[in-house]
């Protein structure tokens, strides 16, 4: 691996649907054995929600600084002109006690981001023509420092300007 520092941010829900409990725990392990290889400087694991709600009126400090990964994940998305959907679908809600609609964000099970210093290059699971899952960007990390190479035309402007 070059100088730079590579690590991987990983966000796992907190009320997963039935039959993915063991999926975050595997993820986990293999972040760990990719760490202990020196693929990866380092991983951290949050948990959040199943939603966020987006609504201008919400003020919660745990939603507002979830929906602050949230954007950064999104300009990088649209920066590279990927999308953060399916994984991340927006909805709007009624309860039915309140005459109002509000707007949440559904969260997926795990993402992963990966950080290259403090520059984000990746978050799975993203899409363009294929959808990138974060066992591709797991199994691209395993396989070296030039994982954005497993992924054809997922490089950064800056590296197409290089070739």
């Amino acid at each position: 691996m070059d100088q730079s520092q590579r690590r991987v941010e990983v966000r796992i829900r907190e009320q997963m649907p039935r039959g993915a409990y063991d999926r975050p725990e595997s993820i986990i392990e293999r972040l760990d054995q990719l760490e202990s290889d020196g693929k990866i400087n380092e991983y951290t694991v949050d948990v959040w929600g199943r939603s966020i709600n987006t609504s201008p009126s919400c003020s919660v400090t745990t939603a507002m600084g979830n929906l602050d990964t949230v954007r950064e994940f999104q300009s990088w998305a649209a920066e590279n002109g990927m999308t953060l959907e399916p994984a991340f679908q927006e909805n709007e809600l009624s309860p039915l006690e309140m005459n109002e609609t509000y707007e949440v964000l559904v969260l997926p099970v795990v993402c992963l981001a990966v950080y290259e210093d403090d520059s984000l290059k990746g978050v799975f699971p993203c899409a363009r023509d294929d959808v990138f899952t974060v066992d591709d960007c797991i199994e691209a990390l395993r396989e070296g420092s030039d994982w954005f190479d497993r992924f054809e035309g997922f490089r950064m402007p800056s590296e197409q300007l290089s070739e």
